[in-house]
């Protein structure tokens, strides 16, 4: 998992850990009449609700836009020989999840696909047979992104277990 979808998880899980905080204090209080009272004439006291509601906005503001931004899809823009290629992640990680069942029907096809400085990064299981497949993958693999997308560059391959 990359560092950025980490992120994305963990503000997700603080979220949904703030709402159940906010449920389960709202049933508490149907319970809790004296305390709710006091929560009433401090609401009707306070003179904080202007603030505290900029605060909120600024910080739905702040986390839109950074969910926004990790979000959108990655695309690769290549330019080789006079021609040109461009490329979704979610393309090219097609590609790949379709090479592998070919290869290795028997295998489960987790793939996973990271765009970043031109060039290509492909997270892909470990075969059961390693050393005899590093090599059939590389070079098929290589002609495939070739022929399919007219991919010239190198390419990196991480293998997960």
């Amino acid at each position: 998992m990359r560092n950025i979808n980490s992120l994305f998880s963990a503000v997700q899980f603080l979220m949904i850990a703030a709402l159940f905080g906010l449920g389960g204090g709202l049933i508490a209080l149907h319970y809790l009449p004296h305390t709710k009272a006091q929560i009433a004439d401090w609401v009707i006291q306070s003179e904080s609700f202007l603030p505290l509601g900029c605060l909120v906005l600024a910080v739905v503001f702040i986390l839109t836009m950074g969910f926004w931004a990790m979000q959108r899809s990655s695309y690769l823009r290549l330019e080789m020989k006079g021609t040109s290629l461009s490329a979704d992640e979610a393309l090219i990680r097609e590609l790949i999840q379709e090479f592998w069942k070919e290869e290795f029907p028997s295998q489960k096809v987790p793939v996973d696909v990271f765009l970043a400085k031109k060039k290509i990064e492909i997270v892909i299981p470990m075969p059961e047979d390693f050393e005899e497949s590093l090599e059939k993958i590389e070079t098929r693999l290589g002609k495939m992104l070739f022929s399919q997308l007219g991919y010239e560059k190198e390419f990196f391959i991480s293998f997960t277990q």
